[in-house]
């Protein structure tokens, strides 16, 4: 009880009180009577004044009073009701004393008992409102901290049994450690036993819930295993049993156990499975059967197994003595769907129907129409997840082991395994985006031809994408993996064995997925197209190469031949090339001399040079074009005979001594602007008799160039032939117009005509003896019999003894085969191969050889594959390979050379041989 304070009595001294403005009339008569009078109403005055005074006071100390009070209990620092929880325990006595000290410090203050005792009455009132608000607030708070202390015991608890998911024991004990100090807390509150129960309700669902979402965070895949259903965990697959077809009750086994779908047993356990009959499931009613036989279907989806034929096979697989293919046979037909129809299994009306024929494969269609519309209505929308089915004493709730999962109720454990399921499906989209790159990476190495060893497995493929999906992701990857063999084979095969192996692997229209396959192939071929460009710009570039160093020269109608000059021109020469520069120059007119061929890049400056007059430009110009003519006259033949005329005279002329911008002023005078005096003087030339005898002398000079003894064993132009007389007409006709452009030279006349005609015309042997011929191979391909360079006739050679091979009945002894240009020769420069034969009247006959074809053969020189080519890069090689032997030896480090090695199997595999 609260103390109430008591105050000791104090004398109260007398002091003067005002009049309060009456005044007192004295006079002798009257005094005595007045003044009885006027003492009894200032008493009464007096007393009623001391009353209000009184009052005053009392009032005044009581407000200072419910002003400490107010302090003591709202204080936002240091009052009572500051004080929370803990903190507040046992502080509502320490109030109350403070307050009674105030109230008795205030009453100290008072010095009239009646004040002081009205004070003291107001302040017990207030004194016990205080108490009143500083007990209820101290119970309040104890009873807060008490709850907020179970309160966290339970959380604390639960949080500590939630991350013993894995041990079932452990969470066990903890959680009935914490049902034990439920019970004691509701026991010390007052609590009913339903109240004690529900709140044991409430920890185990919150803490099984915070188990399970662990679980889940921590291993999603292992929570799905330990809880899930058949479906969750990749779906049941059946074997064939004799006995679910029928019983000797005459119902399937399936029906009997409201399994329709013949689902075996396992070690998970599904929705409204009562047990097992020692294969098969048995559930509480047909739609729970159903049920299930939709979700393993959906599971099967999920995987990827999306047509009737996928579908089928991984439910009733033959190695387990099923007949799959009548089973696959069946579901189609009543699906009404091709084999490999993928189907929609999250369509209602589909998987209703996919179900159905699997039920009535199973069981029968008699025994499949025992079943009613409700069941396989209710089954099927609930393997969708659209419905639940409604609980009943006959359908059990579903048990797995887990304590933390059976604690919770059927919705709780369905949207676990439904946000599990999710998971997956977001496991497999990351997977998915982290393969992309994977694959890709891998198909960019196969398609150069390379290995891809970080290419994904099938298993990781099938996992990421699926049965359906994934299949044919490996399918097209293993393609690509072939193809990429193929890739790699054919960048060391000859052109010809790419178009071999081109052609051989084509696919045929029948085979499955044709039109990838075939666009794969086409692919192929434009690689095999790149490549053999590749593999001749690499050949080219090395003929060019040993060509400039054995001075051997090249086909300048082989366009390769002029690319690999153009590259040889940039990558060595270009860089550093100067007009004015002697050893560009040189550089320059040893690639034309030595390979027959000037880079097209020179034959620019030519050609932009043969208009100028600017010394600085010409007189270089002239000087290459003259080491180039004087080497290989051939070669220059690219250009126009007013730029021959006009490079040649000045080469002549400056080589004469003639001062340079006068030899440039005379030779532009002459080829491009020459006056009618001068055209008139060459004119007169032209027809004079000596001219024409000296452009017969050189028409036949050009003949007699082509032999090392000249006129002597060269054929004689005179003699009357077809060859001959076309042969004189075209020198006349180029010589003319030389003449006329070179001023009436006749000596760069003469020049400018030789190196002209013989692009067209030569001296061949090709057919046995020494003819003239329009399109001679040696001037087409740019050799001749003087030099060491005339490698078509070996190879013509080699030609002729596997013609006589095939020749019927064998080769009669007065027939040969000859080459005959003709008007095809003009275009391809190939030859027609005729069969001569020459009677008794010594006139030959010619036939045509017919190939194997049927169709008329031709000869079209190669020089890369002629023997004599082979013979000199060969021999090129044996030297060097000595010189490198006697090399190592010398420096001490000689090693055994491996067969085939460096720069000879090079060579071997640009001449295509083995």
């Amino acid at each position: 009880m609260p103390t109430v304070p008591t105050y000791k009595e104090q004398q109260v001294s007398s002091s003067p009180l005002p009049n309060n403005g009456f005044s007192v009339q004295s006079s002798p008569d009257h005094f005595g009577a007045g003044f009885g009078q006027v003492s009894e109403q200032y008493a009464g005055v007096f007393a009623e004044a001391k009353q209000r005074a009184n009052v005053a006071l009392a009032q005044d100390a009581s407000l200072q009073l419910r002003q400490k009070a107010n302090e003591l209990m709202n204080d936002p620092r240091n009052g009572l009701l500051a004080m929370q929880g803990k903190n507040a325990i046992g502080k509502g006595h320490e109030f109350e004393q403070a307050f009674d000290n105030a109230a008795g410090e205030i009453a100290g203050t008072l010095q009239d008992d009646a004040s002081k005792s009205m004070f003291v009455q107001q302040a017990k009132e207030m004194r016990l409102q205080f108490s009143s608000q500083a007990n209820k607030h101290e119970m309040g708070q104890i009873k807060a901290y008490e709850q907020d202390q179970f309160q966290a015991t339970l959380s604390v608890n639960a949080e500590s049994a939630a991350s013993l998911y894995g041990d079932n024991n452990s969470y066990l004990s903890a959680n009935k450690q914490v049902f034990q100090q439920i019970e004691e807390f509701g026991f010390s509150h007052g609590w009913s036993d339903e109240q004690i129960l529900a709140k044991k309700q409430e920890f185990k669902t919150a803490t099984a819930k915070r188990a399970i979402e662990n679980q889940i965070g921590s291993d999603y895949m292992q929570f799905m295993q330990q809880n899930g259903e058949p479906s969750d965990n990749g779906g049941i697959s059946r074997y064939y049993d004799k006995s679910t077809s029928s019983s000797s009750s005459g119902s399937a086994r399936g029906v009997r156990n409201n399994n329709p779908g013949n689902i075996r047993m396992s070690k998970d356990v599904w929705v409204g499975q009562t047990g097992n009959d020692g294969s098969f499931v048995t559930f509480a009613t047909p739609a729970h059967g159903i049920r299930a036989t939709g979700k393993n279907l959906l599971s099967y989806a999920r995987q990827g197994y999306v047509t009737p034929e996928q579908i089928i096979t991984r439910w009733a697989p033959p190695e387990d003595d099923n007949d799959t293919e009548g089973y696959i046979k069946f579901v189609s037909d009543y699906l009404n769907v091709p084999r490999d129809t993928a189907l929609d299994l999250t369509d209602l009306d589909t998987l209703t129907r996919l179900s159905m024929a699997i039920m009535i494969q199973e069981n029968g269609q008699g025994e499949v129409s025992k079943l009613s519309n409700d069941d396989i209505s209710s089954g099927i929308q609930s393997a969708l997840g659209l419905v639940s089915l409604p609980s009943s004493p006959s359908a059990p709730k579903r048990l797995t082991g887990s304590v933390a999962f059976d604690a919770l109720d059927e919705s709780d454990q369905a949207k676990y395994l439904k946000q599990a399921e999710q998971m997956d499906k977001q496991r497999q989209q990351q997977l998915q985006t982290e393969l992309g790159t994977t694959i890709s990476d891998s198909y960019a190495a196969w398609e150069n031809g390379l290995d891809a060893p970080n290419a994904p497995s099938e298993k990781t493929i099938i996992s990421a994408f699926g049965y359906d999906k994934g299949t044919a992701m490996i399918a097209d990857m293993q393609e690509a993996k072939r193809y990429a063999g193929l890739i790699s084979a054919a960048k060391d095969m000859t052109p010809q064995a790419q178009r071999s192996l081109l052609n051989s692997i084509m696919p045929d229209p029948s085979e499955s997925s044709y039109a990838s396959k075939m666009q794969r192939w086409e692919k192929f071929g434009k690689f095999v197209d790149s490549n053999i460009k590749a593999q001749e710009k690499v050949f080219s570039a090395n003929r060019l190469q040993l060509s400039i160093q054995n001075n051997f020269p090249l086909d300048p109608n082989d366009k390769s031949n002029q690319d690999a000059a153009d590259n040889y021109f940039t990558n060595n020469i270009e860089s550093s090339f100067n007009i004015r520069d002697e050893n560009s120059l040189n550089a320059v007119a040893e690639i034309s001399s030595r390979t027959g061929i000037i880079p097209s890049q020179i034959k620019s400056k030519l050609v932009t040079g043969s208009t100028s007059r600017n010394p600085e430009l010409v007189i270089p110009m002239a000087k290459m074009y003259g080491q180039i003519f004087d080497n290989n006259p051939s070669a220059i033949n690219g250009l126009s005979t007013d730029a021959m005329a006009y490079y040649g005279k000045i080469y002549d002329l400056t080589c004469s001594g003639m001062d340079s911008e006068k030899a440039i002023d005379i030779a532009y005078n002459l080829t491009y602007e020459q006056n009618d005096r001068t055209k008139a003087i060459i004119a007169e030339q032209m027809r004079d008799k000596k001219y024409s005898k000296e452009r017969e002398k050189a028409a036949q000079g050009n003949i007699n160039s082509f032999f090392a003894l000249g006129g002597f064993s060269s054929p004689n132009i005179t003699k009357p032939s077809v060859s001959n007389r076309e042969y004189m007409r075209d020198y006349q006709t180029l010589y003319d117009a030389n003449f006329a452009s070179t001023g009436g030279d006749p000596d760069l006349a003469k020049k400018m005509t030789d190196a002209q005609v013989k692009k067209t015309w030569g001296v061949t042997s090709i057919n046995g003896k020494d003819e003239v011929m329009r399109y001679a191979p040696e001037a087409v391909y740019g050799t001749n019999e003087s030099s060491a360079g005339n490698w078509i006739i070996g190879q013509w050679r080699e030609e002729q003894k596997q013609l006589r091979s095939k020749v019927f009945g064998g080769m009669p002894d007065d027939a040969e085969f000859v080459l005959v240009p003709d008007a095809v020769t003009a275009r391809d420069y190939s030859y027609a191969i005729m069969l001569k034969q020459t009677g008794s009247d010594n006139i030959p006959v010619f036939t045509p050889f017919l190939g194997d074809n049927g169709m008329p053969s031709r000869f079209k020189p190669e020089q890369s594959s002629s023997p004599m080519y082979r013979e000199v890069m060969d021999k090129r090689q044996k030297t060097y390979q000595e010189a490198k032997k006697e090399r190592e030896i010398l420096e001490g480090n000689a090693k055994p050379e491996p067969v085939d090695y460096g720069f000879s199997n090079t060579l071997n595999t640009m001449f295509g041989r083995e």
